[in-house]
């Protein structure tokens, strides 16, 4: 901006500020006092004023200054102020003309008549002038507008924690036999514990409680991550520690398997051999087995009969653990190194169900997470249940486009 422009500038937003001011001084608080014919001929020319002399100013700095950077941007900023303050002036004259009544010496004219029209055309007429001046602006808007109109007013919902789908519990027979010396309850040669497993109904998720740590070995989380998904689907596992079954994290029980079996490489080792017969050179998969795929039951207890007999062994140190009987080639698992083992595959998301929060806010915040399953806690970090969140998604997407 040059420094004539700039001057320019100044001294007409100076003289549009004290215009203003002399506006609201004079028609609103009737200071400085006027008699009746001043008072009305103020008021006709400050209409005037404010009618066309920003127009004026506008077309005079356009002819003048055209080409300096940043000219629309100060025309913008003075047309609101010129839109905003003249809404006011035209209102505040319409009504001391309005207080008057002037008797043309020609023609009778009902001047009060005069002003209600202005008064009545004072909102259209800025409503006009406005949407000449920012046609550019609302001509981007309502082409955004039609563009996004599909996306303005979808997915306002309401919902509680409550009513968000939960995913469905492990209903089955108890899986704790599994961790204790001999389990003799899954290694039943009739394999009638995994016919129940695979007769129940479905199930989302089992939980794996690590109690204080000495609870489940490598070696038993192995297998069960391994083997029960084969002969019914879960989806996941949810663990739990302490005393007080303190959350811990969800995992998809291949993603366990496949923690554990990378990190002890024996124990996936044993699970194949589990799987075959050995003849000579010769390494063929047991009759009506597969190493993939679903198990039959009485096929699943046999598996896991021949597994438990190949990790156990007589070696010494932290990989192996005395259970009184035998020796197991296996450690105790804690939250720590379930953690350590599964890394980023242990989903740790939760949201704790606090009385003194919002049901909805708790499940908006729920919502937000970027996880299949996401946990509910309760205040003291109980695991509670777990929430099938793309299910709860797709249901509110069902349900708003109804």
């Amino acid at each position: 901006m040059t420094p004539r422009h700039r001057i320019a500038c100044i001294s007409v937003a100076s003289g549009a500020a004290i215009a203003f001011c002399w506006a609201v001084a004079t028609l609103w608080f009737g200071y400085p006092r006027l008699s009746p014919g001043a008072a009305e001929t103020n008021a006709i020319i400050l209409i005037v004023l404010w009618a066309i002399g920003p127009a004026i100013w506008f077309a005079l700095e356009w002819w003048r200054w055209k080409d300096e950077p940043g000219l629309r941007v100060g025309q913008r900023y003075a047309r609101n102020f010129w839109i905003g303050a003249g809404a006011i002036v035209l209102l505040l004259a319409a009504g001391e003309l309005g207080r008057r009544r002037v008797v043309a010496r020609q023609y009778v004219v009902a001047w009060n008549l005069v002003v209600d029209v202005i008064r009545i055309l004072a909102w259209p007429v800025l409503v006009a002038v406005a949407f000449i001046l920012f046609r550019e602006t609302i001509s981007g808007f309502v082409t955004a507008l039609g563009s996004r109109a599909s996306k303005i007013g979808v997915f306002n919902v309401t919902l509680e924690l409550s009513t968000l789908p939960e995913a469905q519990a492990w209903s089955g027979p108890a899986i704790d036999d599994l961790k204790a010396e001999n389990p003799t309850t899954f290694i039943d040669s009739s394999g009638s514990l995994f016919r129940a497993i695979a007769d129940t109904a479905h199930a989302d998720y089992m939980t794996v409680d690590l109690e204080e740590g000495k609870a489940w070995l490598t070696s038993r989380l192995f297998i069960l991550a391994a083997l029960i998904p084969r002969v019914r689907t879960v989806k996941r596992m949810v663990f739990l520690s302490g005393i007080a079954h303190e959350y811990v994290g969800n995992a998809s029980p291949n993603a366990v398997a496949s923690a554990l079996a990378q990190r002890f490489p024996w124990l996936e080792e044993a699970y194949i051999a589990a799987h075959a017969d050995v003849d000579g050179t010769s390494i063929k998969l047991c009759k009506d087995v597969t190493v993939v795929g679903h198990l039959h039951p009485d096929h699943a207890s046999a598996i896991l009969m021949q597994y438990l007999t190949s990790v156990r062994g007589a070696g010494t140190g932290n990989e192996w653990v005395n259970l009184g009987i035998y020796i197991e080639h296996a450690e105790w698992l804690t939250p720590e190194t379930l953690r350590r083992y599964l890394g980023v595959e242990l989903n740790m998301d939760s949201v704790r169900k606090d009385p003194a929060v919002d049901a909805v806010v708790l499940a908006k915040t729920l919502l937000r997470h970027e996880v299949p399953y996401v946990a509910i806690v309760d205040s003291v970090g109980r695991f509670t249940r777990l929430i099938d969140r793309y299910r709860a998604v797709d249901e509110i997407v069902r349900r708003e486009l109804r």
